[in-house]
């Protein structure tokens, strides 16, 4: 999705419900959309489910694993590519590494999880706290105000182009 100066790429983190071969071609699609993104001097926001980095025992897993050896490294490729949503970990986290900045949603109900691993490239993290992200773009970046439900800005973050 296109929003004038601002791309938005969906990545299908579900690597179980996929073949190899369907995996690759993501991969290789998302090269693509990167590439053209590069180019066109379009600023990208990957949004998935899955995060590659958290201090989560989730850390250890597969998927992340998968992604820190797969698509970490494409996106690192890519300076446009400045922000990384994703979520399934229950608990709020923002990282930074090579220029992207991470941010994993707390969560919006249910369960909450507890950091028990020091993640290298975290640089905040709030648990048992249900958390929204509003994002606003702006004409020289994204400016990101995470919430508790009782309105209470948690974190902060500004990205500038």
């Amino acid at each position: 999705m296109n929003f004038g100066r601002i791309q938005l790429l969906l990545f299908n983190t579900s690597f179980h419900q996929m073949t190899e071969k369907r995996q690759a071609k993501q991969l290789a699609w998302m090269e693509l959309e990167l590439r053209k993104a590069q180019k066109a001097n379009k600023i990208t926001i990957i949004s998935m489910h899955h995060s590659p980095f958290s201090s989560n025992p989730e850390n250890f897993r597969a998927i992340p694993k998968k992604l820190r050896a797969t698509l970490v490294p494409l996106l690192e490729k890519y300076s446009t590519v400045r922000l990384v949503l994703s979520g399934h970990l229950h608990l709020y986290e923002r990282s930074f590494k090579e220029g992207i900045h991470y941010v994993v949603a707390g969560p919006s109900g249910g369960i909450y999880n507890v950091p028990t691993f020091n993640n290298r490239y975290s640089k905040f993290i709030k648990s048992f706290k249900t958390t929204f992200t509003m994002i606003k773009v702006k004409k020289e970046g994204f400016h990101l105000k995470t919430f508790d439900t009782a309105n209470n800005l948690i974190d902060e973050l500004k990205i500038r182009y």
